[in-house]
């Protein structure tokens, strides 16, 4: 709501099945942990947008926080 989108949520059982549909385009966005998507982002089969802790992660220093698009913005995983 703070970024003023509307996104449809999928729910899956695991990462690797959600990141296996966003490899095979069949969904645009999906909200991974760094550990199981670093490699492909790092093998450029996925395009990090941003990340959402509090600063950048030095494993991948050049992917910005969520915040410093949208201000306050704060994503802490399990309270959705």
């Amino acid at each position: 709501m703070t970024a003023n989108l509307n996104f449809a949520q999928v729910h899956y059982r695991g990462e690797r099945p959600a990141l296996a549909d966003l490899l095979g385009q069949q969904v645009d966005v999906v909200f991974a942990t760094l550990s199981g998507s670093i490699a492909y982002v790092r093998a450029g089969q996925l395009r990090a947008l941003a990340i959402t802790s509090a600063t950048r992660s030095p494993l991948l220093p050049d992917i910005p926080v969520m915040a410093e698009f949208v201000p306050g913005l704060e994503y802490i995983a399990g309270t959705e």
